[in-house]
């Protein structure tokens, strides 16, 4: 996800990262509910859409990435400057924002699915 904020990247690639971040937090929350998309036409819409039954969204975030989707497409497979700096960072921060509430929903209703945080560094076992 962080290379989605490379001022170095394309800005297509940049739109691509953070839409593929969000695409597999979808897929992510649709696999610990027991389900998957079949891989077909309209798999992303499907993925996207399953979110208003996996984290409960009320359309706050698939509203959004529908049409992000669709913009994403069309970048694809026929133009180049799909989107503005703007609708970059706003996709990027849909993006996070999807993530968080994942976590927060695998938290509730498949907490043996979330590691624990790190304890910090390991030390070093001292050489003799």
């Amino acid at each position: 996800m962080s290379a989605s904020a490379d001022a170095n990247l394309n800005g297509d690639w940049r739109f691509a990262i953070a839409y593929n971040a969000a695409l597999q937090s979808a897929a992510l929350a649709l696999k610990a509910a027991g389900f998957e998309v079949p891989k077909a036409g309209g798999a992303h819409h499907r993925t996207i859409e399953s979110l208003r039954l996996t984290i409960g969204d009320d359309g706050t975030i698939v509203d959004p990435l529908q049409a992000y989707r669709a913009r994403r497409g069309g970048g694809v497979y026929e133009t180049t400057g799909i989107a503005s700096e703007t609708e970059i960072e706003e996709l990027r921060r849909l993006a996070i924002d999807l993530r968080a509430r994942l976590r927060a929903w695998l938290k509730q209703q498949h907490p043996s699915l979330i590691s624990p945080p790190a304890q910090g560094k390991k030390k070093r076992r001292e050489r003799k």
